[in-house]
């Protein structure tokens, strides 16, 4: 049975309201249009009904129970928040810190239709794309989020919460424990840290990048200019020197399984790789060349992928793939997309992993990010005078192979141009 939005929501907002009768005993629940009103003990607020159901209507119907389940919690959980004290004391700065968080669209517009007033939506600063950073307050008896009500409680914005709660990091750091990940494997050249929120937050602290970079010293014994660091989930952050391939290579592709494996008592952060190269120098890894820099190029879309591809070069379909090439003689890379893997960094990974198993290969899988995609590429050598490549790029809904393929002798420049059209890589513009 198919459900349009309207009608799914008519069917699930009494229940998410006799539910939300149940959580909150002594509120007064009514329905109201796409609303539900709440009037308890001088709270005077709705949440939205619309969004819970638009959030169900893209799962499958076994998950509707959950949604709506989890969506009655949170609202409980802002309304509760709503009778505690607002913050109206400088002094509590001294224990908030900063907390990496997903921006997730789709989630955050469910949370803000669970919150039934709007100076109980939480406070936060953006950051990296995809990333943002919010507050906790570390409290022994009422750890909690610091909401959009304690700023105007407290007379101050984001910015001036942020720049604390940076700096209260540099008390905290020395109670951390940076320890070898798998050190049975890997010696101590790949170094992790475990702590709910923390963990994440020693990427956003100049103090956190500082000791970072001095455990890693310590631990391989030499000068590290520069790490390499993941954070798949909220509890944990890895680095290793970003000299060390062979680390690299180990560090994500765990990263990758972990930021999609289920944990208790973390979420899923992010799939993407940092670069830290000193005190406040942090950002994304990422070599994908945007149409900026090849404006030039002719940009051609195959199905659910789109490159860049400059004059002189060709664009063949055969059969249920593309060539990209130079002719007969020169360099190409064959592109197939597959339904298998959308948007799964780890399943890229493993197609990576089972090449260079097949092939023997005695080189790493080497990972990296075109224009915010995730790629696992392997070298599978020489063949028949080629050098024969394979890469695993993951689109949101599918994986995209690519199959290069050099002549021995090609020209530099030939080269560096077929390597250059796989990083303008993107997801094909949507049709309309």
């Amino acid at each position: 049975m198919s459900y349009n939005i309207s009608k799914l929501k008519r069917s699930l907002a009494p229940r998410v309201r006799d539910r939300l009768v149940e959580l909150l005993p002594g509120a007064e629940v009514a329905l109201d249009g796409d609303r539900i009103a709440i009037r308890m003990e001088g709270l005077d607020g709705s949440i939205d009904a619309l969004a819970v159901a638009e959030a169900c209507v893209r799962e499958d119907r076994s998950m509707w129970g959950p949604i709506a389940g989890s969506f009655c919690n949170l609202v409980k959980s802002r309304v509760d928040a709503h009778f505690l004290p607002s913050f109206d004391d400088q002094e509590v700065l001294s224990r908030v810190f900063p907390t990496v968080q997903p921006d997730l669209p789709e989630q955050d517009k469910l949370v803000r239709g669970a919150t039934p007033v709007p100076d109980l939506i939480v406070a936060s600063q953006p950051w990296l794309d995809g990333l943002r950073v919010e507050f906790d307050y570390a409290d022994v008896e009422a750890g909690r989020r610091v909401f959009k009500r304690d700023l105007a409680g407290l007379g101050i914005d984001a910015a001036t919460v942020a720049e604390q709660a940076i700096k209260n990091m540099k008390a905290v750091i020395p109670n951390l424990t940076l320890a070898p990940l798998d050190e049975a494997v890997m010696g101590g050249r790949v170094l992790t840290v475990q702590e709910e929120g923390l963990a994440p937050a020693m990427l956003r602290a100049p103090d956190g990048h500082t000791a970072m970079i001095e455990a890693m010293q310590e631990a391989s014994g030499g000068i590290v200019k520069k790490l390499l660091a993941c954070a798949p989930r909220s509890d944990m952050v890895t680095f290793c020197d970003i000299r060390d391939r062979s680390a690299a290579s180990f560090m994500v592709s765990r990263a990758w399984e972990l930021h999609e494996t289920p944990a208790e008592g973390c979420v899923p952060l992010s799939p993407r790789l940092f670069t830290i190269a000193g005190a406040g120098n942090v950002r994304y890894l990422d070599v994908g060349i945007g149409d900026d820099r090849v404006a030039d190029w002719t940009r051609h879309t195959l199905a659910e992928a789109s490159f860049r591809v400059p004059e002189g070069w060709l664009v063949s379909e055969q059969g249920d793939r593309w060539v990209i090439w130079m002719g007969d003689e020169g360099p190409r890379v064959r592109v197939r997309i597959v339904e298998a893997g959308g948007g799964s960094a780890h399943a890229a990974s493993q197609l990576a992993a089972k090449v260079r198993a097949k092939h023997a290969i005695g080189v790493d899988v080497g990972y990296g990010f075109f224009n915010g995609l995730p790629w696992a590429w392997v070298d599978t050598g020489m063949h028949d005078g080629f050098s024969t490549a394979s890469m695993f790029a993951v689109l949101p809904t599918r994986i995209v192979i690519l199959q290069t393929e050099v002549p021995e002798n090609t020209p530099q420049g030939n080269a560096v141009a077929l390597q250059k059209i796989m990083a303008t890589i993107q997801p094909a513009p949507a049709a309309g």
